[in-house]
C-alpha cells in the first residue's frame, strides 16, 4: 500500500532526512518545517520504504500539501530479499512485477 506523508500545518521545509529508496520506520523522522517561528518534526505514519520526496528544501507547503509518499512494509512482506533490494534499486520495477 502506498502512503502519504501530509504537511501538519503551513509552513517551509527545513530539512529532509531521507531520500528515495531509504527504509523507514514508524516514527522516524523523515522532515523538519518551520513553521510559526518553530522548528516541526514530521514523522513516519509506518514502516516502509520511500517512494517519491514531493517537496525541495526550502519550498513552502500548505496543510494539505503531500510531503512524501513510501510504500508501506507490509507490502514488502513476503517477498524475498533479492525483490525488495530490487525495488530499492528500481522504484517502479517491483510494483510492475506485482501487477502481474
Amino acid at each position: 500500500m502506498c502512503m502519504e506523508i501530509k504537511a501538519p500545518m503551513p509552513g517551509k521545509i527545513a530539512s529532509i532526512s531521507v531520500s528515495v529508496g531509504s527504509q523507514v520506520k514508524e516514527e522516524d523522522e523523515v522532515i523538519i518545517m518551520d513553521a510559526m517561528k518553530m522548528e516541526i518534526p514530521v514523522y513516519a505514519p509506518g514502516s516502509g520504504i520511500v517512494k517519491e520526496i514531493k517537496v525541495k528544501w526550502a519550498s513552502p507547503s500548505t496543510k494539505v500539501s503531500c510531503l512524501l509518499s513510501f510504500i508501506s512494509a507490509n507490502k514488502l512482506e513476503g517477498y524475498s530479499s533479492g525483490l525488495k533490494e530490487t525495488y530499492i534499486d528500481g522504484i517502479g520495477a517491483v510494483e510492475e512485477a506485482w501487477k502481474k
